[in-house]
């Protein structure tokens, strides 16, 4: 999320939904393994910049900028963001619904669902830099 007025109205929506819901949000957040994607996707995103960006800038340019990005906190803003727009999706509900919602989505079955979602998308988002690496050796 580039946009800082849009990231400052999620933050005001999420602090003005009841503590409660928050903690409830961020327990989920953190058992799905929602942060751990994050940084994999970045360091993913980062990787593929940098392995498109050698051959034209060399390999201290690239690095630079990808230790540039991991020193902003990239992955940590990706993470942030993602949780608010799931505390503010949670926070949406009608409150009559809203804890049946919670239920559901708090099984022991569905959280091991969302581990295995988060296993799989690491795996498989790792398993295509790997690819793109193996692939530009393949041509030298």
């Amino acid at each position: 999320m580039d946009d800082p007025e849009q990231r400052a109205a999620l933050q005001a929506e999420v602090a003005s939904l009841p503590a409660e819901l928050v903690d409830t949000a961020m327990g989920l957040f953190e058992q799905y393994g929602t942060p751990d994607v994050a940084e994999a996707l970045v360091e993913g995103y980062l990787q593929a910049m940098y392995l498109a960006a050698e051959p034209y800038v060399g390999a201290d340019n690239a690095n630079a900028w990808m230790e540039e990005h991991r020193q902003i906190g990239l992955s940590e803003t990706y993470g942030e963001n993602t949780f608010l727009i799931f505390a503010a999706i949670l926070g949406q509900f009608p409150p009559h619904s809203r804890g049946a919602y919670i239920a559901a989505i708090s099984t022991p079955e569905y959280i091991a669902y969302e581990q295995a979602a988060a296993l799989a998308m690491k795996t498989t988002y790792n398993a295509a830099i790997e690819r793109l690496q193996l692939g530009l050796q393949l041509l030298q």
